[in-house]
């Protein structure tokens, strides 16, 4: 196939088409895939970070009634009294016992000292603790921040409760809980298999975290995004890239209220977005297929369809060498067999053509033979004639011989005047005349109408009596206009006609609401194009001819665009037709 052939160029345009197809509906898929992703991990998520931190508040809340109870009990009272340590251990481990994922219960008096705790420890008092200090000075209960515990030998948070006695405190009840224990609780609860649930205190480190160091580290969370913005009591699911590990990610957050920690559930976009490497491959595999499929397809078709193309072209080449003898194949009713039916009338068309053209030069040869012979012949017997004249003395002679030559005038004369009058018919010369613009217009929508083939609204005040200097051709002009807005529009047109008086002009404006005209074609809208340039389906002929005859008619015909600015909205034509005056 040559490169610029119909066959090549029917291929490339039925693959290129498929391949935009396969590209736009795979770029739609991915679009929409990806913002149900995002719209699922938006709901999913936050609605796991208000569990897990409505979850907390209830954890919490359980251990610090449970706490709380005990510093209330009057047992407890009289045993840091009365420091009777047998009673204390007895408390605190019933204490222990009874609050889940605690890991040891410690009891001390209002001095820090360390009463009693579950575990072995070498430590006599708490003064170096926060949550000792914290529950002294806020004097009630208190949960602490993450810290080392030397006697749970981890990274542990307090839960501590003062113990008063006529109003004064006198101890405190504390529980440990390591954040392991409430992380496994949690996950007990709900697991979030893709995702990291993190887990902060007031002062943004990490309580609970996948990465165990964050929490060794105690490592502040506070800078980023989504944790800045839930220590400020806010709820909501972000995008953000400048986490920990440098992935972009997607943040569900919640505050866990009372407490003044926070719930960050983080998941990265690589694991959110990972059914759309699948999809991707997809489309991929399915416009690899699509772009062989359309290939193949394609070039069979073309086959088809330029076969008889390729045929009419040879024919052409014929013609074009000067063989009006050859005709082309009828390849059908498609299309083409109609391209070759009319090319062999076109043909035929010429071949009369060409015998007319031949009676047309033997007619100018015998008009030139009537100029050039006859009327010489005539001139000579003028001269010979007045020549004569000038010889003779006799007047009834004199008058004779002028009289014959004023006769050979006169045959000279009718001779020319029989000439321009074969010549005024083949040149068709316009014959101006009164004529109602009303009757034309009605007379052309009543014809165009009539073979329509679609739905045409017109819009047109049927005024009568406005008489304009026209001819028999100015139906022309009208049946050109109209008959291009109803064929090159769509199902449905709408035409509008009005008629305004400027001057001694009437202005007849005929707009449409059809595909309108490119600015380029406007351009040479009006001018008798080259035969390779003829390509605006017909219409340049017939604005040719309607130019020439509003010319004749010492008129004009324009046309712009229906709404200003907008080609697509519609065309308008304008005519100005001079106006019939009486005196004319």
């Amino acid at each position: 196939m040559r490169i610029n052939s119909i066959r090549t160029r029917i291929t490339l345009i039925l693959v290129t088409i498929c391949v935009i197809v396969v590209l736009v509906l795979g770029s739609i898929w991915l679009f929409t895939t990806r913002e149900t992703l995002k719209d699922h991990i938006y709901e999913t998520n936050l609605q796991e970070a208000h569990f897990i931190s409505n979850y907390i508040v209830q954890y919490i809340g359980n251990v610090t009634s449970d706490i709380e109870l005990t510093a209330s009990d009057r047992e407890t009272i009289n045993s840091i009294l009365e420091y009777n340590e047998s009673t204390l251990a007895f408390m605190a481990n019933n204490l222990l016992k009874n609050t889940e994922n605690a890991d040891l219960v410690a009891i001390t008096d209002e001095k820090g000292k360390l009463l009693y705790v579950t575990k072995p420890t070498n430590i006599t008092d708490v003064l170096i603790y926060e949550w000792f200090n914290e529950t002294i000075k806020r004097n009630k209960t208190y949960i602490s921040p993450i810290f080392y515990s030397f006697t749970a030998k981890d990274y542990v948070f307090a839960v501590s409760s003062p113990v008063y006695e006529s109003g004064k405190t006198i101890g405190i009840v504390n529980a440990v809980i390591k954040p392991g224990d409430l992380q496994e609780s949690i996950l007990g609860q709900q697991v979030i298999a893709t995702s990291d649930i993190i887990v902060i205190d007031e002062t943004g480190r990490v309580i609970i975290h996948s990465n165990e160091s964050f929490i060794r580290e105690r490592a502040n969370l506070s800078s980023y995004l989504p944790f800045r913005e839930v220590l400020k009591g806010k709820s909501d699911v972000v995008e953000y890239r400048n986490s920990w590990d440098q992935q972009p990610r997607y943040a569900a957050y919640a505050p866990i209220k009372n407490i003044g920690w926070g719930v960050v559930i983080s998941t990265p976009t690589s694991i959110i977005y990972r059914p759309l490497e699948y999809q991707t491959l997809l489309i991929f595999a399915t416009l690899v297929f699509s772009f062989l499929l359309s290939f193949v397809m394609g070039n069979y078709a073309s086959k088809r369809i330029s076969e008889p193309i390729i045929e009419l072209s040879n024919s052409l080449k014929s013609v074009a060498k000067g063989d009006y003898s050859v005709r082309v194949k009828d390849a059908g009713d498609d299309e083409i067999g109609e391209l070759a039916r009319i090319s062999n009338k076109m043909l035929d068309e010429i071949k009369a053509r060409d015998q007319k053209i031949m009676a047309e030069k033997e007619r100018s040869e015998l008009f030139l033979d009537l100029m050039s012979h006859d009327i010489s012949n005539h001139n000579q017997a003028i001269l010979g004639f007045i020549e004569m004249a000038m010889l003779e003395e006799n007047a009834g002679e004199l008058k004779q011989l002028l009289q014959n030559a004023l006769g050979s005038v006169n045959t000279s004369n009718q001779l020319i005047t029989n000439v321009k009058k074969l010549r005024d018919i083949q040149n068709s010369r316009l014959d101006i005349k009164k004529m109602d613009l009303n009757d034309i217009i009605e007379t052309v929508l009543n014809r165009e109408l009539k073979n329509a083939g679609k739905d045409v609204t017109v819009e047109y005040g049927h005024v009568p009596n406005r008489y304009v200097r026209g001819c028999e051709l100015l139906h022309v002009v009208f049946q050109n206009i109209i008959d291009n807005s109803i064929r090159y529009s769509g199902d449905k047109v709408t035409i509008w006609i009005d008629i305004d008086k400027d001057g001694g002009f009437y202005v007849v404006s005929i707009a449409d609401d059809g595909k309108g005209i490119h600015d380029e074609v406007k351009q040479r809208l009006f001018y008798r194009m080259k035969k390779d340039e003829l390509t605006i389906k017909g219409k340049g002929v017939g604005m040719y001819l309607s130019k020439m005859i509003m010319e004749q008619l010492e008129g004009d015909i324009s046309v712009e665009d229906r709404i200003k600015g907008d080609y697509r909205s519609g065309t308008r034509f304008i005519l100005k037709i001079p106006a019939f005056d009486q005196e004319q």
